[in-house]
């Protein structure tokens, strides 16, 4: 499966981080990778979060592919804690969270990887999967969830076979 983070994104903090949107250098980043790579699948799974949402759909035109938004991949849910403006701080409660912490009051991480498992059991093999920085570092790492979200970039793409 190839898993694929969605592109950056216009930070807003008078906006909940589940409704950001893509930013003009987001747009502008996966216009490129859109004309650079293809896919040889028939469905692109996306969150239903409008970053994740846009870069799912320009992928499902310019491929022809059938796209499916589901709930199971959203970001983990961070709207108890709210906007975190301090970049430092925001690094600090994530690491803590992907280290099993709970400094964040985050999703709990047990709910996560049940979405996870879910989506897993219901998706077609060989599918491009669009969702969240957070979210994949949870479920994907076979090693350090914390230098591979530190590794992790915008659009980035991530191949791991379940």
């Amino acid at each position: 499966m190839k898993f694929l983070r969605h592109f950056q994104t216009e930070v807003d903090p008078e906006t909940p981080v589940s409704k950001w949107e893509l930013s003009e250098e987001g747009k502008e980043e996966m216009q490129r990778f859109i004309q650079e790579t293809s896919f040889d699948c028939g469905t692109v799974y996306t969150s239903t979060e409008p970053k994740a949402v846009e870069t799912a759909e320009r992928l499902a035109e310019e491929n022809d592919l059938e796209i499916v938004r589901t709930d199971l991949l959203r970001e983990v849910d961070r709207s108890e804690e709210g906007f975190v403006e301090d970049h430092d701080r925001y690094v600090e409660l994530a690491e803590g969270y992907l280290r099993g912490g709970d400094e964040a009051d985050w999703e709990d991480q047990e709910k996560v990887r049940k979405r996870f498992n879910e989506f897993i059991r219901m998706a077609e093999s060989g599918s491009l999967v669009v969702t969240h920085g957070l979210f994949l570092s949870l479920n994907i790492p076979d090693g350090d969830s914390v230098v591979f979200w530190h590794e992790l970039g915008f659009g980035q793409l991530v191949h791991h076979d379940f």
